[in-house]
């Protein structure tokens, strides 16, 4: 960008694009702050291209304006401004004055005749206007210049020239010739950019215009002669006052400079990470590194006297559960101690130190990577751990809790941890954080007992579930894997090689720009669907569409689908497997909105159910000799949680009577006997239920069934007939959502529904949808995770490890003469962790392997 000396910003301009344009963003108490966001930004991006020049910030005021009482129609069309919006231009006022920026605001005028005033001071100076308002294009000159920087577009005379086909001493009177919606200024009828610009170009100006009225030809000339005595009006009302008393010179126009505390408050406030990162110098935190065994009795005499400690170890860059942890950091009332593998022998470390430490309560943040590790040295830790990371999750699931995030929201000061700090120094500043963060999180969770609750009762011990799962992993045939592994290699090569043959010519089935060419440029199929990036879409959804049109597009899904198999799970599940002959996955607690837990390195939650290819997978997961393979898998809990929630008398009856729910469904919205239900009929009832407790539409319904939208909505319609309650149910779910941007599951864990507040049509309906289903996957999370804590606390009479959990179902490796009992108490323990007004029903079976077991 050129070197200016002036930047004047039309703060109203940017504020309501920045609104209407930009996702909607809340902070942790639901206040909006996308408009506030997406203009700071915009300052900042002109503040870093142009570090020396002044920018000052205008703004229009609140009320009318002479505008205004020159003509009543002015803006009148407009109407109030949205509440979201209304409510953040204090704020943003407020954090453009912590930054050191003059903020203008002349009451009577709009900050279109505020920007003419000060260009008009400036004099010789290099001025650049920074606006979205094309009104502001009739100031351009050798030495002020406009730029929109939502699309980084500038204008110099020649630009406007080029862009409205007049010259700047022009853009007034081609503004009053068009008119314009959104002001409610006349104009002249039937006027548009064309004419206007064809008009002036030939008679300079509306004056011109006026003189030569007779010469204009056709019905728009008519209308011009028509107008005349509306032409002033419009005339007045795109004018700009530029004498306005704003200052005797622009150097006199100063902020009240940086206040560094209050950005850091509001900042926080609004959740802006970033930037109050980059605004932080962050606490300066000392800490000692422990060289000598020595010293060790010493720091466990002050851990036995603490109230809490901190601990906190560094993470390897590919951590597994079984991985050996070297570096830690203690902090002990305000002394942090860094302990190192390099300088102590750590088994010697922790007999010294575990007995003080199970005296007290451990803080710290991923809890279960410190499990792992003591369980690896038998040093089995009995004390009381508390993770804030999970604490974290249970006071707001809405966003993956970082140590970053709690900082943020909690901390007025945190230490900032560097790329450049050495391992002792970041730990030993996380440690600091970690000890500032625990009272105030902790007293908020007392302070909830909903939150008390999950927190104590159901995370905490889950924590320690997961933490043994990880531990003890699940056996893998890995000679079963890689043997499927090269059966599906071979398969790969013989898609490819008929695609080849099918096109004539050799291409990376894999890539999307070759496949892009070869359907849409050579084969010319029709573009179902464009990419952000314009581009056709190659989604599975996409070549879904497309596939009877072309003997290549099955070729191109199979071959999609085996390589997902063959490069995640046949090849990759093999690389995942320890020295121990198991996989040793991760599971995460605290990732997902709704409650659920998901599983990472590897994924075993997205093994296809329903295909071969899942099937074989799932056949290499085995037990130890002499044991079986149990899977315990709730049945159809989503639904029966909807049958509860809703009250529906059909629903629950079905459920009460032990019907196949799908059949009962399709006999009810068919009309016909429960005896007469048909596998079609029961298909289409199936897809009702469950898209309904996803949201489903019309016209996702019918894009499922192969029907029309008309026939997919009668279907719905019908189903809400016979079922009254669910419809009452998703009624008050979405008001509860819009009202109080949250829902709740059946323990009162609260989920936040974002987006349902937004001023957007699309993100609000999506989220709307997406808060039908929330309390029913949130609250099918928490009875898993009560069934998981029943059986491991009460299941000592057996010979078992549980190795695996998965959506609704747990996997269970279970001592062969143990299997029939243990089947019958498992299958009575999650029947009954909670009572609803319908059964929960538990379908429990064995195998030589999980897919038998399945």
């Amino acid at each position: 960008m050129k070197e200016y000396d002036v930047i004047l910003v039309d703060g109203s301009s940017y504020l309501f694009r920045a609104f209407h344009a930009l996702p909607p963003l809340v902070n942790k108490d639901g206040i909006p702050t996308g408009a506030i966001y997406g203009v700071i930004n915009m300052i900042k991006r002109l503040e870093k291209d142009c570090p020396d020049a002044k920018i000052i910030v205008v703004f229009d005021p609140k009320g009318g304006t002479f505008r205004h009482e020159i003509y009543d129609g002015y803006k009148a069309d407009r109407g109030q401004a949205p509440d979201d919006l209304v409510v953040q231009i204090p704020l943003l006022h407020e954090v453009i004055v912590a930054l050191g920026f003059p903020l203008i605001i002349h009451q009577g005028y709009e900050a279109d005749d505020v920007i003419a005033s000060f260009a008009k001071r400036c004099g010789s100076k290099r001025v650049l206007i920074s606006t979205l308002d094309k009104d502001l294009a009739q100031l351009v000159s050798e030495n002020v210049h406009l730029i929109n920087t939502m699309h980084n577009k500038l204008l110099d005379v020649q630009g406007v020239q080029d862009k409205f086909g007049v010259l700047p001493e022009q853009i007034r009177d081609y503004l009053a010739l068009m008119g314009d919606r959104s002001d409610n200024v006349p104009g002249v009828p039937g006027v548009g950019p064309k004419t206007a610009a064809k008009w002036l170009c030939e008679y300079g100006s509306i004056e011109g215009i006026k003189a030569s009225r007779d010469q204009l030809k056709g019905k728009v000339g008519e209308t011009f002669r028509q107008h005349l005595g509306e032409i002033d009006l419009s005339v007045q009302l795109v004018s700009l006052v530029d004498d306005l008393e704003v200052c005797q010179s622009i150097d006199e126009v100063v902020g009240q400079g940086v206040n560094a505390p209050r950005l850091q408050a509001l900042y926080k406030k609004f959740g802006f990470k970033r930037w109050l990162s980059e605004l932080s110098v962050g606490e300066e935190v000392s800490f000692s590194i422990v060289r000598k065994q020595r010293l060790l009795a010493g720091i466990r005499d002050k851990v036995s006297q603490a109230p809490f400690v901190v601990l906190m170890a560094s993470k390897p860059k590919s951590y597994t559960p079984r991985s050996m942890l070297t570096v830690f950091a203690l902090q002990v009332r305000d002394q942090c101690f860094v302990l190192d593998a390099e300088h102590l022998d750590m088994d010697s470390l922790w007999q010294e130190l575990m007995p003080a430490l199970e005296a007290v309560e451990i803080v710290t943040f991923d809890a279960k990577m410190l499990l792992n590790y003591w369980a690896l040295l038998g040093q089995a830790c009995r004390g009381r751990v508390y993770d804030l990371q999970v604490a974290g999750y249970v006071l707001d699931s809405s966003s993956v809790v970082s140590l970053e995030l709690l900082q943020m929201r909690y901390l007025d000061k945190a230490a900032v941890v560097k790329k450049e700090d050495a391992i002792s120094e970041a730990l030993a500043k996380e440690s600091w954080n970690v000890g500032q963060l625990y009272p105030l999180i902790s007293k908020e969770i007392r302070g909830n007992k909903t939150c008390s609750h999950v927190f104590n009762d159901i995370e905490m011990p889950v924590l320690n579930i997961l933490a043994n799962m990880e531990q003890e992993g699940i056996l893998v045939d890995d000679h079963l894997l890689q043997n499927y592994a090269k059966e599906l290699k071979a398969s790969l090569d013989e898609i490819e090689a008929q695609a080849h043959a099918l096109i004539g010519v050799s291409f990376n089935l894999s890539s999307p720009k070759q496949i892009r060419q070869i359907l849409f440029e050579q084969l010319k199929l029709p573009v179902i669907e464009k990419t952000p990036g314009g581009e056709p879409s190659t989604a599975e959804s996409t070549l879904a569409e497309l596939s009877g049109q072309h003997a290549l597009v099955p070729l191109l899904l199979r071959h999609r689908s085996l390589s997902k198999i063959y490069s995640t799970y046949a090849e990759g599940l093999v690389k995942q497997v320890s020295e121990t002959g198991r996989i040793h996955g991760i599971f995460n607690q605290a990732v997902t909105v709704t409650g659920r837990l998901s599983s990472t390195n590897p994924n075993l939650q997205n093994i296809p159910i329903r295909t071969d290819e899942g099937r074989r997978i799932r056949s290499a997961f085995i037990p130890s000799n002499g044991y079986k393979i149990v899977s315990a898998d709730y049945s159809q809990i989503e639904l029966r949680i909807m049958a509860h929630y809703s009250g529906d008398h059909s629903l629950i009856e079905a459920f009460q009577n032990n019907q196949d729910v799908h059949s009962a469904t399709a006999a009810k919205v068919e009309g016909v006997r429960l005896a007469d239900v048909s596998q079609e009929m029961r298909r289409r009832a199936k897809a009702v239920n469950f898209g309904l407790i996803y949201g489903m539409s019309a016209f996702g319904l019918s894009k499922q069934l192969g029907i029309s939208r008309s026939e997919a909505q009668e279907v719905i319609d019908k189903y809400f007939e016979q079922y009254p309650g669910v419809l009452t149910y998703m009624s008050t779910i979405r008001a509860q959502a819009e009202e109080k941007g949250y829902v709740e599951t059946i323990l009162g864990r609260r989920l936040k529904a974002q987006g349902a507040q937004s001023h957007q049509s699309i993100e609000k309906q999506a989220a709307l949808r997406a808060a039908i289903n929330a309390p029913m996957q949130g609250s099918a999370a928490d009875i898993i995770k009560l069934a998981m804590i029943a059986i491991a606390t009460r299941s000592d009479q057996f010979d078992y490890k549980m190795v695996l959990q998965v959506h609704d179902e747990l996997v269970f490796e279970v001592k062969e003469m143990d299997v029939g009992a243990f089947q019958e108490h498992v299958t009575t323990l999650m029947q009954n962790v909670l009572e609803l007004k319908v059964p929960l029903v538990v379908n429990v079976s064995e195998g030589e392997n999980w897919e038998v077991a399945h």
